[in-house]
């Protein structure tokens, strides 16, 4: 019998957290005071989080963000699930906020779950988001934003008819997709979202289907819980 020589066992100094069987964490603090401790492995999807979990520092800090916002991106970075089905008006709301987080986080997996959460949670109160929300999305993210292309075309696709009667009425000029949704803000209140009217929720199912297939990633007072 052939015997195999023994692989040398490393110095002490040069083994690492995972070889002894624990999963390096750090602690950011979001808010003011609320301390999350978080296993670093978990923050890859955001080269933000990554690139400082990587590092030596135990602790960090988002002090512009909201901590029950933060714990929603913490289910989902465990869990891969977000809440959506739900007729409470605050659930859109934070679902709006954590797009923003997860612009803020540079996290687009994060943020293509959130948005189909967003048709989701349309879907199932067969409602569009208020311009409340639409003004949210678009003071947190960029001129490119899949979640901007996504509000548009929930007000083109899925507008109730009285928006649409109304628009008829008045110039056939086309104005731009931003003047169009400032124009319907007269007539929408503010809260998490609108009712639709007749089957209108239909459409809400090519919006979805937009969403898996890519092509909404081309570019084109909210009710929340602190």
């Amino acid at each position: 019998m052939q015997l195999r020589p023994r692989p040398r066992p490393r110095h002490r100094s040069e083994r690492t957290l995972t070889d002894s069987g624990i999963d390096p964490t750090i602690n950011i603090v979001v808010g003011s005071k609320k301390t999350f401790q978080v296993h670093k492995h978990v923050l890859k999807s955001s080269p933000f989080l990554n690139n400082i979990a990587k590092s030596e520092i135990e602790a960090m800090g988002l002090p512009e963000e909201k901590p029950r916002i933060f714990e929603l991106y913490l289910h989902w970075l465990y869990s891969k699930n977000l809440h959506a089905k739900s007729s409470n008006p605050v659930v859109l709301g934070n679902l709006a906020k954590a797009y923003v987080l997860g612009e803020a986080l540079s996290d687009a997996d994060f943020q293509r779950a959130v948005m189909n959460a967003i048709i989701l949670n349309c879907e199932y109160n067969n409602s569009i988001p208020s311009l409340a929300i639409v003004n949210l999305i678009y003071r947190g993210t960029t001129a490119s934003s899949p979640a901007r292309r996504l509000m548009i075309d929930f007000f083109r696709w899925v507008a109730a008819p009285w928006w649409r009667r109304k628009k008829r009425d008045e110039s056939s000029n086309e104005e731009e997709d931003s003047d169009d949704l400032e124009y319907a803000s007269d007539d929408l209140e503010d809260d998490a979202s609108v009712k639709l009217e007749d089957d209108a929720s239909d459409n809400l199912e090519d919006a979805s289907d937009d969403l898996h297939a890519g092509t909404l990633d081309k570019p084109g007072a909210v009710k929340s819980e602190e």
